[in-house]
């Protein structure tokens, strides 16, 4: 929980003032396996920069 806890903190994935916290909270508590943690990680970052980003934007020119 701990190693968990220290890579959302490096990543900044859970931020308290994000309307989702709490939910994504949840959810990562809940997983076990570390590959299902990570996996997790990706969808939460593709989601958070799908939109405004200048390197994937670039590739679609």
């Amino acid at each position: 929980m701990k190693r968990k806890k220290e890579i959302l903190n490096l990543l900044q994935i859970l931020n308290p003032s994000d309307s989702n916290y709490d939910i994504l909270k949840s959810e990562f508590e809940t997983i076990v396996m570390f590959d299902q943690f990570f996996f997790k990680i990706l969808a939460v970052l593709h989601d958070k920069y799908k939109d405004n980003n200048v390197c994937l934007d670039s590739w679609c020119d």
